[in-house]
């Protein structure tokens, strides 16, 4: 069987086309020219992707509630309400991530029977749980200090 390219055989090797001008091997080759092309390209672009993140670096941890005194540590909310808000601090992300963040857990402990706690704890956490602050809970701390917020996503 004899390949051709276009009108041309394979021995006159001065007058190949070019890939990128769409005119690839005919007959038994076209598909695999096509492939190989298209192979090509898809690994040109990998050379240049990076992993994907699937989270911060750091272990996540929670201490259920950053609380030294104790107030705040009610084994009726820890679980549910807590160690959610501090995975949220653990990823990080935008200003906004984190209001909703810390309004979900105020939420939470509100409607898991304790409404004052709610009340008193919603201000420590904005006053003292910010990236700028090189602490154990700060937002963000899956990451190493300092990580600031994170912009949205322009998609």
């Amino acid at each position: 069987m004899r390949l051709t390219v276009g009108s041309r055989t394979p021995s006159d090797r001065s007058r190949l086309p070019d890939a990128f001008t769409g005119r690839l091997l005919t007959s038994v080759s076209r598909p695999l020219g096509a492939v190989t092309v298209l192979s090509l390209a898809l690994l040109a672009g990998c050379a240049t992707l990076r992993p994907v993140a699937l989270g911060p670096p750091i272990k996540f941890h929670s201490d259920k509630c950053s609380d030294p005194t104790g107030l705040f540590k009610k084994a009726a909310y820890e679980d549910a309400c807590c160690v959610p808000h501090d995975r949220a601090y653990w990823r990080g992300g935008t200003e906004a991530d984190r209001l909703r963040a810390d309004i979900a857990l105020r939420d939470c402990v509100a409607a898991h029977g304790y409404p004052l706690d709610a009340v008193l704890m919603f201000p420590i956490v904005r006053a003292a749980g910010g990236p700028e602050f090189d602490t154990s809970y700060r937002w963000g701390f899956g990451w190493p200090y300092p990580h600031p917020y994170t912009r949205k996503d322009p998609s």
